[in-house]
């Protein structure tokens, strides 16, 4: 799991009519962006408040993802992150469905 010093929310998918899986997202740097592993995949995207599940977020956009492995996992855990040292990950390691 990613290790980042900065702020970290709980993230929620509903998988089904009712049903939640939650999962923890953390902020990039001083940025509105978030990162967050889901089964292997990081997820760099914008969050917004869920109302059907209080205290939790769900993902807004997502920007782009990315396989998680240990190169990508060593520069995501980079507490001086930004945004711009991921771009050039999206060639190397883009995720697709």
């Amino acid at each position: 799991m990613l290790a980042l010093s900065s702020k970290v929310v709980s993230v929620v998918l509903e998988i089904e009519e009712g049903v939640a899986e939650y999962y923890k997202a953390q902020r990039i740097g001083a940025s509105n962006y978030y990162v967050c592993e889901i089964e292997k995949v990081i997820f760099v995207g914008t969050l917004i408040p869920s109302n059907d599940w209080p205290g939790s977020f769900i993902f807004l956009n997502e920007l782009f993802a990315l396989n998680a492995n240990r190169e990508t996992r060593a520069i995501v855990e980079n507490p001086n992150l930004s945004l711009v040292e991921l771009l050039p990950l999206m060639d190397r390691y883009g995720w697709a469905e």
